[in-house]
């Protein structure tokens, strides 16, 4: 299972506007400012995720993370035990297809990946409930945010900004 689809954003918390409420209210130049600038922070801890995700400790604690939730979900029952592994094999052809550089064949196989991953959805709702799902992926969540801020020290910093930005641009948006 492709890794860096499942922990896109275990650690970062994306903050998603709305066109609509852009286009419905015009943005005061404080509430551009302020999503400048979480956008910055945003885009500058992704780039540290991405090194982090390089590192191999951190690949084998993700794979391992990743047969851990394909086991928990096909122990839900057959129908969810093959639409995992239909989504396995749809992730290996998405990436043959990008290493061949075909990018049609990638590009027709994403809505098949995109619809399996909604169908699971439920199921991987279920099993992140679970006492022992949750200490096992804080361990992986650890790990990375350890890379990460040995990669680039501020990080905490900036995840702390980021909060306080995220709840200040929620707050002006409900205004």
């Amino acid at each position: 299972m492709n890794v860096k689809r499942l922990l896109g954003s275990l650690v970062i918390t994306l903050f998603v506007l709305s066109a609509g409420t852009l286009i419905a209210q015009e943005p005061s130049e404080e509430f551009q400012e302020l999503y400048q600038e979480y956008m910055t922070i945003n885009q500058e801890l992704q780039m540290v995720q991405q090194q982090a995700m390089q590192d191999p400790d951190i690949i084998e604690e993700s794979d391992e993370f990743s047969v851990y939730i394909d086991n928990k979900l096909k122990e839900l029952g057959e129908e969810v035990s093959n639409m995992v592994d239909e989504r396995n094999e749809v992730i290996e052809a998405i990436e043959s297809a990008r290493e061949e550089g075909n990018e049609e064949t990638e590009r027709e196989l994403q809505p098949r990946y995109q619809e399996i991953s909604r169908q699971l959805q439920p199921h991987i709702q279920t099993i992140f409930g679970e006492e022992e799902v949750q200490l096992r992926q804080m361990n992986l969540e650890d790990l990375l945010m350890e890379k990460m801020i040995e990669i680039n020290p501020e990080t905490e910093e900036k995840m702390q900004r980021m909060e306080i930005l995220t709840e200040q641009l929620q707050q002006m948006m409900g205004e």
